[in-house]
């Protein structure tokens, strides 16, 4: 008896299921790709929003150094002619109850200037309290807040003085046991440099 051939190669498969196994593993491998992308993403948009916090804690520090940089320059760049007792309550000399004519000659408010003749002019006002100024050159202590009045002594330039009242371009000084006016030019709320020579003037 004839045997029969079996025939042993693979069975058909449909194409159409092949295609959808491809399919299935295609939406796989990219629904895998979008979760990594995704991951990167909003690890790229972390570090980026912690950059710009960074950037704008940055700017408000830059913003606040200048401001002080600038506050700083307009201080240094305050002019000097402008005495510390300036800034306190002047005293009006018409409030001075003195009844005796000869002494409110000799008193404004709380100087007294009794027995001081090197002063023909008494300021009209003086400030609450004495404030502290240095000469910035030799300078002369007049009777007067002007040139045409006598020169009552040279003071040395770097001369602390006690600044009691300030008219116009002159303020009114107490140096050592004398009054006077000083040219505010001449005047400064810091010691002047070392001394060099060459350095005095005779205003």
């Amino acid at each position: 008896m004839e045997g029969r051939r079996v025939n042993h190669s693979a069975p058909k498969r449909n194409p159409l299921y092949v295609m959808f196994l491809c399919l299935v593993a295609a939406v796989f491998v990219l629904l895998i790709v979008v979760i990594v992308l995704g991951a990167k993403l909003g690890a790229a948009q972390k570090t980026a929003k912690a950059a710009e916090t960074q950037v704008e804690e940055l700017q408000e520090q830059v913003k606040k150094l200048e401001e002080e940089k600038k506050a700083a320059e307009d201080a240094a760049n305050e002019p000097d002619d402008k005495l510390p007792g300036e800034d306190m309550p002047a005293i009006d000399p018409k409030e001075n109850t003195e009844s005796d004519t000869s002494a409110s000659k000799t008193k404004v408010g709380w100087l007294d200037l009794t027995g001081h003749s090197e002063v023909t002019v008494l300021p009209e006002k003086v400030f609450n309290e004495y404030a502290s100024y240095y000469t910035t050159a030799g300078v002369n202590l007049r009777s007067g807040p002007s040139t045409s009045y006598s020169k009552v002594q040279l003071v040395d330039r770097g001369t602390k003085v006690k600044a009691a009242a300030k008219e116009g371009n002159w303020t009114f000084v107490s140096v050592g046991s004398k009054f006077g006016w000083i040219s505010s030019d001449y005047l400064s709320t810091k010691p002047p440099a070392e001394v060099t020579s060459g350095s005095l003037s005779r205003t």
